[in-house]
């Protein structure tokens, strides 16, 4: 999702409005989607902005395809390759000068699967880092795992999550899970091996 809103927010160098909607559909043999019939959850993200030629609309989700400078390439790339391993599917439209929608389908989780109700899970306790270069992103992720009973710690980078993970480690509490962006721009992991 956030290299979806990143890319919308660029797409609007004069400023726009993004809309993001979600909702559930229950597919079957009338859609024409690559996917399984069933219950599914619907994410569509929609901007106003300068529209993706339809020339570059094939290759969009290919690994290191870009068109703007100091890009990587990988950013939709990467959202799809997770929807994909989630028996998702994600499409794409988009008009020139008016702007770009993607719709996203992911499986819905059957009531079957449901371990115990949202109370239950509002007490659990463990601590996790989180890595993400933008401020923002940090904080979004520190009120909702902070709501979810989840003790939080931040790194902007590489180099500070693996001191912050190291100490942690040392002092016998050990992170219960890290969350990390995947590209960093002009970031560089160091390299520890034990």
């Amino acid at each position: 999702m956030r290299n979806l809103l990143i890319n919308a927010d660029k797409a609007m160098p004069e400023g726009g409005t993004i809309r993001i909607c979600v909702e559930n559909k229950r597919l079957d043999e009338t859609y024409s989607l690559p996917l399984e019939n069933g219950r599914y959850v619907k994410i569509t993200i929609e901007d106003q902005g300068i529209g993706i030629p339809e020339e570059h609309l094939s290759k969009i989700f290919d690994p290191y395809f870009t068109t703007r400078e100091k890009s990587s390439g990988l950013g939709l790339a990467s959202v799809h390759s997770i929807i994909k391993n989630h028996d998702g599917y994600i499409g794409v439209e988009s008009e020139i000068g008016v702007g770009t929608k993607f719709y996203i389908y992911l499986p819905a989780m059957e009531d079957k699967e449901m371990i115990g109700d949202e109370d239950q899970f509002m007490g659990v306790k463990g601590t996790v880092l989180v890595m993400d270069d933008e401020l923002v992103v940090r904080d979004i992720f520190g009120e909702i795992l902070n709501h979810l009973g989840y003790g939080v710690e931040f790194a902007k980078d590489g180099g500070e999550a693996i001191e912050i993970y190291e100490k942690a480690k040392d002092r016998g509490t050990p992170f219960d899970l890290v969350i990390m962006d995947l590209t960093i721009p002009g970031g560089v992991w160091e390299e520890r091996r034990q």
